[in-house]
Parts: C-alpha cells; structure tokens; sequence
C-alpha cells in the first residue's frame, strides 16, 4: 500500500496511552478491534492510518476537560494563569477580566471565548526570560 495516506509513524501520545491501558478498555475507548490495539501497543502502524488517527482525535476530543480562567493583565500585557503558569496570544486583545474555556493540548493551552462568534486560539506558555 502506498504511505501517502497520513503519517508514517505513531503519534507519541496514542503509544503511550495504548500501552497505559489494557488492550480491551484501549479498544473501546477508541473504537477499535483488539487486533488493531494489540499491533498499535507492540509499535505496529498500518499503512493506512486514517482510521487509526479518526478513532484517536475523536477520542481526545471526547476526553478534552474544559476550565474557565479570566483573562488578566499586568505590566506584562494579558494572560491567564493555569496551574502555576502563565500563558498569553495575541488573540486575548481586549479581553481584560472576561472569561474563556481552556483546555491542554501538547503545544500549550487551547482557548476558547465564551460569547459568540466563539472563537479558538491557541496560548503559548510565557518564557521566564520575557519581560
């Protein structure tokens, strides 16, 4: 089969969590045969993995835990505080004191505004080093 069909590889996390979990709660959570989770957990990869990264994004998605944090500002310009750190985007323009969704994604926090239009943006974690 051709490998022009997505990645080539496993993503980390979907190893990690398949070899978390035994193969059975594995496989349900995703929505996939045994077979299947029982070759992703031993490093298998099949050569065409839409269904494979589906089952996996649909299930982040599904397990995502949304929190709300307000949107402060200080000499530093705005952020919002999550878990002892501090993360900003361009995108929180305007929002002093409102509140947003966030939740984790690997890159940092994702965020979402509470009012409509709704809007989603990703926020960086602030470097120590930035003034």
């Amino acid at each position: 089969m051709s490998g022009a069909c997505g990645t080539q590889s496993m993503p980390p996390d979907l190893l990690a969590f398949v070899r978390q979990h035994s193969t059975r709660r594995a496989a349900a959570a995703l929505n996939l045969s045994l077979g299947q989770v029982h070759y992703l957990a031993h490093g298998g990869w099949p050569d065409d993995p839409r269904r494979t990264l589906a089952a996996w994004n649909a299930y982040k998605t599904r397990s995502a835990v949304w929190r709300l944090r307000r949107v402060r500002q200080d000499s530093r310009g705005l952020y919002v505080r999550e878990r002892g750190e501090t993360f900003t985007a361009p995108a929180l323009a305007g929002r002093t004191g409102q509140q947003i969704l966030i939740t984790t994604q690997t890159d940092g926090l994702l965020a979402q505004t509470l009012d409509a239009p709704v809007d989603r943006f990703t926020l960086a974690r602030v470097g120590e080093n930035q003034a």
